[in-house]
């Protein structure tokens, strides 16, 4: 049986844990001004030219677009990340609880860094293992080719260190109309959105916002 990473480190694994996404955070912050002196790319203000298409965690076929008009939380993670993406979860709990207390019905997607691993069913062994009941979160997966594309457009930076993925902190709110609102990095991690009306609130459900 897949074994899962619990949501939040123990008393006994916490400095190791710690140890390991703070060394996560210094690659990251050496390797991102390089990759962006070396790319030259500004980044991305819409999700209008993204596209990414998959499967999610019941095995259905999915792409990005299925969630215009709507307000969505995107990050990338895989099933058997055991740090990063810990906290990544932790913090989406948190944001959709936020969203439900200001009204706001959100989407979140959640796409696997490693499609040569996840699959329909890590996804919803993880879902299981976390208890993850929300029929607003969908986890995907596509084929490498287009997480290289989507990652890279989006400037999700990540790379292979032995049997793992080393990668960044990265929440993206994507408003109704396709527009980045708001990008939730390691510097913004406890910013909440939600309480700025950093979302443009529109009377109509299928735009993302409760009357």
């Amino acid at each position: 049986m897949t074994q899962f990473p619990s949501p939040l480190p123990t008393a006994g694994n916490g400095a190791r844990r710690l140890m390991a996404m703070l060394w996560a955070v210094l690659a990251a912050n050496l390797v991102a001004p390089l990759a962006a002196a070396a790319t030259l790319e500004a980044a991305p203000t819409t999700l209008d030219s993204v596209t990414f298409v998959g499967r999610d965690d019941h095995g259905t076929a999915a792409k990005l677009s299925d969630w215009r008009g709507k307000t969505v939380l995107l990050t990338m993670a895989y099933s058997s990340c055991r740090e990063v993406c810990s906290f990544t979860l932790h913090r989406l709990e948190e944001l959709q609880r936020s969203a439900d207390r200001a009204g706001i019905a959100i989407e979140v997607v959640v796409i696997s860094y490693d499609p040569k691993t996840d699959s329909p069913t890590s996804w919803s062994d993880y879902r299981q293992h976390h208890g993850l009941a929300h029929t607003n979160w969908h986890f995907l997966t596509g084929s490498s080719a287009d997480t290289e594309k989507f990652a890279h457009a989006l400037h999700f930076r990540y790379w292979r260190y032995d049997e793992h993925i080393v990668h960044d902190f990265k929440v993206l709110l994507i408003e109704p109309d396709e527009r980045i609102a708001t990008t939730l990095t390691w510097a913004t991690r406890n910013d909440d959105p939600f309480t700025k009306a950093a979302v443009r609130c529109v009377a109509t459900d299928s735009l993302g916002c409760k009357p």
